[in-house]
């Protein structure tokens, strides 16, 4: 009976040692596909997103066609302007020393700009001595031998009319005999005027009229003068020169004006 029970335990023991043995076997399928197991994979969850706009390819740009310019026809040269030609209606004057374009104007009457357009002259300011001018009358005569000096010879002089003009303090002196053309040797130059027989004068420059001084007789005088000072800015601008002639007022109301007075600065 005992040997019967150890017998039962022994087969029990040995039951229980199969099924354990048999439990840490792996188990291997019938397939490849379930012989090993993977691990678990997270899957990705993906949002959608907002709908795109499908691209459209722009269409290329097309290529500028290059048109040739119509070829032109060369130019004929420009036609040059005519000649300028002095006029041959006004007496011939040749330039003598001293002289000056604003010096002919006032003794031929007419104006600079008047001999510059008649003598085809690009500047008025150029001239020399032997130049053959264009003008319309014949200068006014020069001082006539013997008159006194420093008088002056008016355009027109009624009677009892005289200028005298005298530079003071030795600031200039003649450059040119028997006319009022004078080189500076300071500045200013002084000038001393008389006018006798008239009532008053005024200095008036060349080219613009500027009054550039004016004298009165005395009460009861009849004869007018005073002294200038004349500056070298006095002149004219564009000009090299300071050209003035004196206007003179008679007791009776007539105007006198005197020949050119010049003045130039070194």
């Amino acid at each position: 009976m005992e040997t019967s029970v150890r017998g039962l335990r022994c087969i029990i023991l040995l039951v229980g040692l199969a099924v354990l043995a048999t439990a840490c076997i792996p188990f291997v399928g019938d397939s490849e596909d379930e012989a090993t197991p993977t691990p678990d994979v997270i899957p990705t969850v993906i949002r959608p997103g907002p709908a795109s706009t499908p691209t459209t390819a722009s269409p290329a740009s097309p290529v500028p066609t290059l048109v040739p310019l119509p070829t032109q026809a060369p130019s004929t040269a420009a036609t040059a302007p005519p000649a300028c030609t002095p006029r041959a209606d006004w007496p011939e004057y040749t330039i003598a020393s001293g002289d000056t374009l604003y010096s002919l104007a006032i003794r031929t009457d007419t104006t600079v700009a008047a001999l510059q357009a008649a003598n085809c002259l690009d500047d008025p300011h150029k001239i020399f001595e032997g130049q053959e001018l264009r003008v319309p009358t014949a200068p006014a005569a020069t001082a006539a031998p013997g008159a006194t000096p420093g008088a002056f010879f008016p355009t027109a002089t009624p009677a009892g009319v005289t200028f005298t003009f005298v530079i003071a303090n030795n600031s200039a002196e003649k450059i040119v005999e028997d006319e009022h053309y004078y080189q500076a040797l300071q500045d200013p130059v002084h000038v001393s005027i008389v006018a006798t027989g008239a009532t008053r004068f005024e200095l008036v420059r060349v080219g613009d009229a500027k009054v550039l001084g004016t004298a009165q007789a005395s009460s009861g005088s009849t004869n007018s003068g005073g002294t200038f000072a004349l500056r070298n800015i006095d002149r004219l601008e564009g000009s090299d020169q300071l050209l003035f002639t004196v206007k003179a007022t008679t007791p009776n109301g007539d105007t006198v004006e005197s020949r050119l007075v010049l003045i130039s600065w070194p």
